[in-house]
Protein backbone atom coordinates (compact mmCIF):
# COMPACT_ATOMS: atom_id res chain seq x y z
CA UNK A 1 0.00 0.00 0.00
CA UNK A 2 1.37 3.41 -0.98
CA UNK A 3 1.84 6.13 1.65
CA UNK A 4 0.80 9.68 0.68
CA UNK A 5 3.27 11.18 3.18
CA UNK A 6 6.12 10.01 0.92
CA UNK A 7 5.05 12.30 -1.94
CA UNK A 8 7.47 15.14 -2.72
CA UNK A 9 8.11 17.60 -5.55
CA UNK A 10 11.17 19.24 -7.05
CA UNK A 11 11.72 21.51 -10.07
CA UNK A 12 12.20 19.70 -13.36
CA UNK A 13 15.79 19.83 -14.66
CA UNK A 14 17.47 18.89 -17.93
CA UNK A 15 18.73 15.59 -16.48
CA UNK A 16 15.08 14.53 -16.07
CA UNK A 17 14.33 14.68 -19.81
CA UNK A 18 15.05 10.97 -20.44
CA UNK A 19 12.26 10.13 -17.98
CA UNK A 20 9.97 12.71 -19.57
CA UNK A 21 10.65 11.25 -23.03
CA UNK A 22 9.95 7.73 -21.84
CA UNK A 23 6.72 8.78 -20.13
CA UNK A 24 5.38 11.02 -22.90
CA UNK A 25 6.00 8.30 -25.48
CA UNK A 26 3.99 5.73 -23.51
CA UNK A 27 0.38 5.17 -24.56
CA UNK A 28 -0.89 5.28 -20.98
CA UNK A 29 0.30 8.90 -20.73
CA UNK A 30 -0.17 10.36 -24.21
CA UNK A 31 -3.73 9.06 -24.53
CA UNK A 32 -4.81 11.87 -22.20
CA UNK A 33 -1.70 14.07 -22.09
CA UNK A 34 -0.59 15.28 -25.50
CA UNK A 35 -2.83 12.89 -27.48
CA UNK A 36 0.11 11.47 -29.45
CA UNK A 37 3.66 10.25 -28.77
CA UNK A 38 6.09 13.14 -28.98
CA UNK A 39 9.62 12.90 -30.34
CA UNK A 40 12.62 13.47 -28.11
CA UNK A 41 13.32 16.69 -30.02
CA UNK A 42 9.78 17.98 -29.47
CA UNK A 43 9.96 17.23 -25.77
CA UNK A 44 13.36 18.91 -25.49
CA UNK A 45 12.13 22.03 -27.32
CA UNK A 46 8.99 22.24 -25.18
CA UNK A 47 10.43 21.64 -21.72
CA UNK A 48 13.89 23.24 -21.84
CA UNK A 49 12.41 26.79 -21.95
CA UNK A 50 10.23 25.86 -18.97
CA UNK A 51 13.22 24.50 -17.08
CA UNK A 52 15.14 27.70 -17.82
CA UNK A 53 12.26 29.87 -16.59
CA UNK A 54 11.60 31.41 -20.00
CA UNK A 55 7.86 30.63 -20.05
CA UNK A 56 4.97 31.23 -17.64
CA UNK A 57 4.68 27.46 -16.98
CA UNK A 58 6.53 26.18 -13.89
CA UNK A 59 7.48 22.47 -14.24
CA UNK A 60 8.03 19.96 -11.40
CA UNK A 61 8.69 16.28 -10.95
CA UNK A 62 6.48 14.20 -8.70
CA UNK A 63 8.61 12.07 -6.37
CA UNK A 64 7.72 9.06 -4.26
CA UNK A 65 10.39 8.03 -1.77
CA UNK A 66 12.57 10.56 -3.65
CA UNK A 67 12.20 8.61 -6.93
CA UNK A 68 10.56 10.30 -9.97
CA UNK A 69 7.12 8.90 -10.75
CA UNK A 70 5.48 11.67 -12.79
CA UNK A 71 5.17 15.29 -13.80
CA UNK A 72 3.13 18.27 -12.58
CA UNK A 73 3.09 21.91 -13.68
CA UNK A 74 1.44 25.15 -12.62
CA UNK A 75 0.81 28.43 -14.39
CA UNK A 76 -1.10 31.69 -14.03
CA UNK A 77 -4.25 31.72 -16.14
CA UNK A 78 -3.73 35.46 -16.62
CA UNK A 79 -0.48 34.72 -18.48
CA UNK A 80 -1.97 32.08 -20.77
CA UNK A 81 -3.08 32.79 -24.34
CA UNK A 82 -5.92 35.34 -24.60
CA UNK A 83 -8.27 32.68 -26.00
CA UNK A 84 -7.60 30.27 -23.16
CA UNK A 85 -7.62 33.00 -20.50
CA UNK A 86 -10.94 34.35 -21.73
CA UNK A 87 -12.39 30.85 -22.00
CA UNK A 88 -11.54 30.12 -18.36
CA UNK A 89 -12.55 33.63 -17.23
CA UNK A 90 -11.73 33.18 -13.53
CA UNK A 91 -9.71 36.04 -12.02
CA UNK A 92 -6.74 35.29 -9.73
CA UNK A 93 -6.62 31.67 -10.86
CA UNK A 94 -3.83 29.19 -11.44
CA UNK A 95 -3.91 26.14 -13.67
CA UNK A 96 -2.42 22.76 -12.84
CA UNK A 97 -1.72 19.73 -15.10
CA UNK A 98 -0.16 16.41 -14.19
CA UNK A 99 0.40 12.81 -15.13
CA UNK A 100 1.79 9.78 -13.34
CA UNK A 101 4.41 8.28 -15.62
CA UNK A 102 5.42 5.09 -13.79
CA UNK A 103 2.98 2.20 -14.28
CA UNK A 104 3.36 0.91 -10.71
CA UNK A 105 1.96 4.17 -9.30
CA UNK A 106 -1.09 4.57 -11.53
CA UNK A 107 -4.57 3.78 -10.20
CA UNK A 108 -3.24 3.56 -6.64
CA UNK A 109 -5.19 6.50 -5.25
CA UNK A 110 -2.22 8.89 -5.27
CA UNK A 111 -3.73 11.49 -7.59
CA UNK A 112 -5.84 13.29 -4.99
CA UNK A 113 -2.94 13.38 -2.53
CA UNK A 114 -0.53 14.70 -5.16
CA UNK A 115 -2.91 17.52 -6.02
CA UNK A 116 -3.68 18.44 -2.40
CA UNK A 117 0.00 18.59 -1.45
CA UNK A 118 1.00 20.53 -4.55
CA UNK A 119 -1.77 23.09 -4.17
CA UNK A 120 -1.06 23.57 -0.48
CA UNK A 121 2.71 23.91 -0.82
CA UNK A 122 3.07 25.56 -4.22
CA UNK A 123 -0.04 27.06 -5.83
CA UNK A 124 -1.55 28.48 -2.63
CA UNK A 125 1.68 28.94 -0.70
CA UNK A 126 1.55 32.71 -1.29
CA UNK A 127 -1.38 35.03 -1.88
CA UNK A 128 -1.22 35.28 -5.69
CA UNK A 129 -4.12 32.91 -6.41
CA UNK A 130 -7.55 32.36 -4.90
CA UNK A 131 -8.71 29.60 -7.28
CA UNK A 132 -7.02 26.58 -8.87
CA UNK A 133 -8.38 25.03 -12.03
CA UNK A 134 -7.69 21.73 -13.78
CA UNK A 135 -9.09 20.84 -17.22
CA UNK A 136 -9.44 17.14 -18.08
CA UNK A 137 -11.15 15.90 -21.21
CA UNK A 138 -14.80 15.12 -20.44
CA UNK A 139 -14.21 11.48 -21.44
CA UNK A 140 -11.35 11.01 -18.94
CA UNK A 141 -13.63 9.74 -16.21
CA UNK A 142 -10.95 8.23 -13.96
CA UNK A 143 -9.08 11.55 -13.85
CA UNK A 144 -12.30 13.45 -13.14
CA UNK A 145 -13.09 11.15 -10.22
CA UNK A 146 -9.59 11.65 -8.80
CA UNK A 147 -9.88 15.43 -9.12
CA UNK A 148 -13.27 15.39 -7.40
CA UNK A 149 -11.71 13.45 -4.53
CA UNK A 150 -9.13 16.23 -4.25
CA UNK A 151 -11.99 18.75 -3.91
CA UNK A 152 -12.34 20.03 -7.48
CA UNK A 153 -15.86 20.67 -8.76
CA UNK A 154 -16.99 20.80 -12.42
CA UNK A 155 -17.56 24.39 -13.50
CA UNK A 156 -18.10 24.48 -17.26
CA UNK A 157 -16.80 23.09 -20.55
CA UNK A 158 -14.71 25.09 -22.98
CA UNK A 159 -13.34 24.51 -26.47
CA UNK A 160 -9.54 24.53 -26.24
CA UNK A 161 -7.07 24.44 -29.12
CA UNK A 162 -6.84 20.64 -28.98
CA UNK A 163 -10.45 19.80 -28.13
CA UNK A 164 -13.13 20.12 -25.49
CA UNK A 165 -12.08 20.47 -21.84
CA UNK A 166 -14.02 20.25 -18.60
CA UNK A 167 -13.02 23.15 -16.36
CA UNK A 168 -12.91 22.06 -12.72
CA UNK A 169 -12.17 24.50 -9.90
CA UNK A 170 -11.37 24.62 -6.21
CA UNK A 171 -11.19 27.64 -3.90
CA UNK A 172 -8.06 28.50 -1.94
CA UNK A 173 -9.83 28.26 1.44
CA UNK A 174 -10.96 24.70 0.78
CA UNK A 175 -7.33 23.66 0.33
CA UNK A 176 -5.59 25.73 2.98
CA UNK A 177 -8.12 24.97 5.71
CA UNK A 178 -9.01 21.41 4.71
CA UNK A 179 -7.28 19.87 7.75
CA UNK A 180 -7.12 22.90 10.03
CA UNK A 181 -9.39 23.89 12.91
CA UNK A 182 -9.90 27.63 12.51
CA UNK A 183 -10.35 29.76 15.61
CA UNK A 184 -12.24 32.94 14.83
CA UNK A 185 -13.48 36.07 16.60
CA UNK A 186 -16.72 37.84 15.59
CA UNK A 187 -18.28 41.04 16.87
CA UNK A 188 -21.91 42.12 17.20
CA UNK A 189 -22.37 45.86 16.79
CA UNK A 190 -25.87 47.22 17.39
CA UNK A 191 -26.70 50.90 17.00
CA UNK A 192 -30.12 52.58 16.83
CA UNK A 193 -31.70 49.11 16.84
CA UNK A 194 -29.73 48.10 13.77
CA UNK A 195 -26.98 45.48 13.48
CA UNK A 196 -23.87 45.83 11.32
CA UNK A 197 -23.20 43.02 8.84
CA UNK A 198 -20.56 42.57 6.14
CA UNK A 199 -21.16 40.97 2.72
CA UNK A 200 -19.73 37.56 1.92
CA UNK A 201 -19.42 36.97 -1.81
CA UNK A 202 -18.08 33.93 -3.61
CA UNK A 203 -18.05 33.23 -7.34
CA UNK A 204 -21.44 32.10 -8.69
CA UNK A 205 -23.08 32.18 -5.24
CA UNK A 206 -25.71 34.67 -4.05
CA UNK A 207 -24.56 37.43 -1.74
CA UNK A 208 -24.71 36.48 1.94
CA UNK A 209 -24.27 38.61 5.04
CA UNK A 210 -22.34 37.81 8.17
CA UNK A 211 -20.96 39.33 11.35
CA UNK A 212 -17.66 41.19 11.00
CA UNK A 213 -14.76 39.08 12.19
CA UNK A 214 -12.21 36.51 11.12
CA UNK A 215 -9.30 34.30 12.04
CA UNK A 216 -7.08 34.83 15.07
CA UNK A 217 -3.40 35.32 14.29
CA UNK A 218 -0.69 33.55 16.22
CA UNK A 219 0.34 35.64 19.22
CA UNK A 220 -2.74 37.87 19.44
CA UNK A 221 -5.52 37.57 21.99
CA UNK A 222 -9.10 36.82 21.02
CA UNK A 223 -10.14 40.41 21.76
CA UNK A 224 -7.21 41.83 19.79
CA UNK A 225 -8.23 39.69 16.82
CA UNK A 226 -11.84 40.85 17.07
CA UNK A 227 -10.83 44.52 17.16
CA UNK A 228 -8.40 44.11 14.25
CA UNK A 229 -10.86 42.22 12.06
CA UNK A 230 -13.62 44.76 12.58
CA UNK A 231 -11.31 47.62 11.64
CA UNK A 232 -10.07 45.77 8.54
CA UNK A 233 -13.56 44.83 7.34
CA UNK A 234 -15.56 47.93 8.30
CA UNK A 235 -13.16 50.80 9.05
CA UNK A 236 -14.57 51.14 12.58
CA UNK A 237 -12.59 51.25 15.82
CA UNK A 238 -14.27 49.26 18.57
CA UNK A 239 -13.85 47.83 22.02
CA UNK A 240 -15.21 44.48 23.12
CA UNK A 241 -17.65 44.86 26.01
CA UNK A 242 -18.93 41.34 26.56
CA UNK A 243 -18.32 37.79 25.37
CA UNK A 244 -21.71 36.48 24.27
CA UNK A 245 -21.23 33.22 22.41
CA UNK A 246 -18.95 30.27 21.69
CA UNK A 247 -19.85 28.13 18.68
CA UNK A 248 -18.33 25.19 16.82
CA UNK A 249 -19.06 24.55 13.14
CA UNK A 250 -18.10 21.25 11.49
CA UNK A 251 -18.84 20.76 7.78
CA UNK A 252 -16.83 17.73 6.59
CA UNK A 253 -18.22 17.93 3.04
CA UNK A 254 -16.64 21.36 2.40
CA UNK A 255 -14.34 20.64 4.43
CA UNK A 256 -14.54 23.17 7.27
CA UNK A 257 -14.07 23.06 11.05
CA UNK A 258 -14.12 26.26 13.07
CA UNK A 259 -14.55 27.53 16.63
CA UNK A 260 -15.93 31.07 16.85
CA UNK A 261 -15.99 33.38 19.86
CA UNK A 262 -18.42 36.26 19.50
CA UNK A 263 -18.27 39.55 21.41
CA UNK A 264 -20.67 42.41 21.87
CA UNK A 265 -18.83 45.53 20.75
CA UNK A 266 -18.95 49.28 21.17
CA UNK A 267 -17.88 51.75 18.48
CA UNK A 268 -15.28 54.25 19.70
CA UNK A 269 -14.08 55.74 16.41
CA UNK A 270 -13.59 55.39 12.67
CA UNK A 271 -16.18 55.38 9.91
CA UNK A 272 -17.78 52.78 7.64
CA UNK A 273 -15.56 52.28 4.61
CA UNK A 274 -16.91 51.71 1.13
CA UNK A 275 -15.28 49.00 -1.00
CA UNK A 276 -15.84 48.37 -4.69
CA UNK A 277 -14.44 45.00 -5.79
CA UNK A 278 -13.58 44.69 -9.53
CA UNK A 279 -15.33 41.31 -9.80
CA UNK A 280 -17.95 41.29 -7.03
CA UNK A 281 -19.07 44.91 -6.97
CA UNK A 282 -20.14 46.68 -3.78
CA UNK A 283 -18.70 45.07 -0.63
CA UNK A 284 -19.64 47.87 1.79
CA UNK A 285 -20.85 46.85 5.30
CA UNK A 286 -24.47 47.79 6.07
CA UNK A 287 -26.72 48.39 9.05
CA UNK A 288 -29.90 46.27 9.13
CA UNK A 289 -33.02 46.62 11.24
CA UNK A 290 -34.75 43.50 12.59
CA UNK A 291 -37.44 43.53 9.84
CA UNK A 292 -34.77 43.93 7.16
CA UNK A 293 -32.98 40.77 8.30
CA UNK A 294 -35.76 38.65 6.80
CA UNK A 295 -35.08 40.17 3.37
CA UNK A 296 -31.41 39.13 3.12
CA UNK A 297 -29.47 35.86 3.18
CA UNK A 298 -27.47 35.41 6.38
CA UNK A 299 -24.92 32.68 7.05
CA UNK A 300 -26.92 29.88 8.67
CA UNK A 301 -24.57 29.51 11.63
CA UNK A 302 -24.94 33.24 12.47
CA UNK A 303 -28.67 33.63 12.00
CA UNK A 304 -29.94 32.37 15.38
CA UNK A 305 -27.39 34.40 17.32
CA UNK A 306 -28.12 37.57 15.35
CA UNK A 307 -31.87 37.23 15.92
CA UNK A 308 -31.35 36.54 19.62
CA UNK A 309 -29.10 39.57 20.10
CA UNK A 310 -31.51 41.88 18.26
CA UNK A 311 -34.35 40.60 20.45
CA UNK A 312 -32.28 41.06 23.62
CA UNK A 313 -31.38 44.62 22.61
CA UNK A 314 -35.03 45.41 21.94
CA UNK A 315 -35.95 44.01 25.36
CA UNK A 316 -33.16 45.94 27.01
CA UNK A 317 -31.34 42.88 28.34
CA UNK A 318 -28.04 43.84 26.66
Amino acid sequence: MLTPALIRFRPLCEDDLPDMIRWLQSEAVYTWYGKRPQSAEEIHDKYIPRIEGKTYVKPYLILYEEEPIGYIQMYSIAEASPEYRDGINIPDSAGVDLFIGENAYRHQGLGKHILKEFMKNYIFHGDAFRVCIICPEPANLSAIRAYEKAGFQPFKTIQASDGEELVMRIERDLVIHSEVIRVRANVILIQDNKILLVPFIRHDEPRRWMLPGGGIHYGESIEQAAIREVQEETGLLIECTQRVNLAELIQPHIPWHSITITFLGKIIGGAIKSEKHPEYGDKTPRWFSAPELSTITINDHSLDLINKMMKDRKNGTI
